[in-house]
């Protein structure tokens, strides 16, 4: 009976972590001190989410199957 719970779980587990496995190219990056954040969609967006004046709005490179 541990046995089928432990599989249960498993089986559970791994169903539930293949969304996390789906990558979302967006398409500008804050650049701050502290590195880039690729998670941006708009130009917007991103201006939107800057912290102080040596933030950057840059353009995300793309994918390898986007050229």
């Amino acid at each position: 009976m541990r046995l089928l719970t432990v599989a249960t779980l498993f089986a559970a587990m791994f169903a539930g972590s293949s969304a996390y496995a789906q990558h979302v190219h967006h398409k500008y990056c804050l650049r701050t001190g502290g590195g880039l954040e690729c998670a941006y969609d708009t130009i917007k967006q991103c201006v939107a989410a800057k912290r102080g004046q040596a933030d950057s709005c840059v353009r995300n490179s793309p994918t390898r199957d986007q050229h």
